[in-house]
């Protein structure tokens, strides 16, 4: 597991049970607690394509004992803008 997948899963394991959060959410709090680590992690293309795609399976990673993908969210992302991103239910 490398630093990313650890701060992602510290972050998610901080959620309580039963609430529902979104990939911005996790996304905001990488930024906000684990910036070096997160920026570090960065390797090119579009943030959008790196908050969709790799973030997003980072989180599903973690497998259905931790999290269960709902649905597609509707929330602000880092840029302000108000984008779709996956929603999960914390176990």
């Amino acid at each position: 597991m490398d630093e990313l997948d650890e701060a992602i899963r510290q972050i998610v394991d901080s959620i309580s049970a039963g609430l529902v959060f979104d990939n911005h959410t996790v996304i905001q709090k990488l930024i906000e607690e684990y910036s070096d680590t997160y920026l570090s992690s960065f390797s090119g293309g579009t943030t959008e394509g790196y908050h969709g795609l790799i973030i997003a399976q980072k989180i599903r990673d973690l497998g259905e004992s931790f999290v269960i993908l709902r649905r597609k969210a509707y929330s602000k992302n880092i840029h302000g803008k108000y984008t779709e991103c996956d929603c999960w239910v914390k176990k």
